[in-house]
């Protein structure tokens, strides 16, 4: 019963999780579950390849393993697994072995060449709840980013909201007459794909996505596919239905990352009302709308509060920390000033 759980739901994981989740015959250093006849660990091995190993006891369902991943809380919940007493090493996995180090001098290296900043482009994520400023941020931003609003592109989902900021003022800065595509549902992965790839065509140096939440939980978008692929399956299994979305969603994904432009993305956040000072109640974001994690697929993500206030939860440039800012041209500027220095 135990296989059979643990064979359905590496199925359903891989798919849901882009994973390759595996059975091996591997056996934990210092195994102290159930075992078989002849004295050896009566488990069953989940190898995830590059993260190591999870061990499922035959007997009584225990998950033992050291890993953090996202796929192990599922397992948890789908084997009614019950507290792991203890953690192991996990000894049996090895890391591949390396090929021997070249002595030739990097610039002989055939295919490599020295890293460079000044080759990369922004992955930006703003994120917040609604009327925290993200597309007037985003804006600003991008700004700084290229020498010309011309130079500029939004992908609006909005309902045309995003073409309200042209002519505007945002502190001592007035908006510029940037280019607009509008964007109503479906909100199919591969329409937003499409837009990127117009983007690029048009040689834009900066495309505004204006919202991504839409292509998760909006009309057509992949929460709608995932539930219209499992009434159209025959078992009815929301899992199994997965395996035809995640695909999808997962090629909208690396299109932004491999992207040759700038990207910045609007996320719309989860929103609660909480009580201030003297018991004034104010919004405050909470998770993003979009497929778990995905947000820290961006090299730097801005949480924007309802005054407009932001903050890096995530910053690979090390520009931002601690800091508690409001976004302005200069922002983009110094972000593309990052970008651009030779290291």
């Amino acid at each position: 019963m135990i296989e059979e759980k643990v064979k359905a739901f590496i199925e359903e994981a891989n798919a849901e999780f882009g994973t390759e989740l595996k059975t091996d015959g591997s056996y934990p250093n210092n195994w102290k579950g159930s075992l078989m006849d002849g004295g050896s660990p009566d488990c069953i091995s989940i190898n995830e390849p590059g993260q190591g190993h999870v061990y499922i006891d035959r007997q009584t369902g225990e998950i033992v393993t050291k890993l953090d991943r996202p796929w192990i809380v599922t397992l948890r919940k789908r084997m009614d697994a019950p507290p792991p007493s203890e953690e192991i090493e996990d000894g049996p996995y090895t890391p591949p072995k390396l090929a021997p180090r070249s002595s030739a001098p990097p610039s002989q290296m055939k295919g490599f060449r020295p890293a460079k900043r000044s080759k990369a482009k922004l992955r930006l994520a703003l994120t917040g709840p609604a009327g925290s400023g993200k597309t007037a941020s985003a804006l600003l931003i991008a700004r700084g980013l290229t020498d010309s609003w011309e130079r500029i592109g939004m992908v609006d989902t909005e309902a045309g909201s995003g073409e309200l900021y042209v002519g505007s003022k945002m502190g001592d800065t007035k908006i510029g007459s940037y280019n607009v595509l509008p964007l109503e549902a479906p909100y199919a992965p591969s329409r937003y794909i499409e837009a990127v790839k117009l983007a690029e065509e048009a040689g834009l140096d900066v495309l505004i996505i204006d919202s991504l939440s839409h292509a998760w939980e909006g009309e057509g978008g992949v929460l709608e596919m995932h539930d219209l692929a499992t009434m159209a399956s025959k078992s009815q299994n929301s899992y199994f239905a997965w395996r035809d979305v995640t695909p999808q969603h997962k090629a909208l994904i690396d299109k932004i990352l491999t992207s040759k432009i700038h990207i910045i993305a609007t996320m719309r956040t989860k929103t609660e009302y909480v009580l201030g000072e003297k018991n004034t109640p104010h919004k405050v974001g909470l998770a993003p709308i979009q497929r778990a994690g995905t947000d820290y697929e961006f090299g730097v993500v801005f949480e924007l509060s309802q005054q407009h206030v932001a903050i890096a939860t995530k910053d690979r440039t090390n520009l931002f920390d601690g800091l508690k800012f409001k976004p302005t041209i200069e922002t983009g500027e110094m972000l593309l000033k990052w970008l651009e220095e030779e290291s």
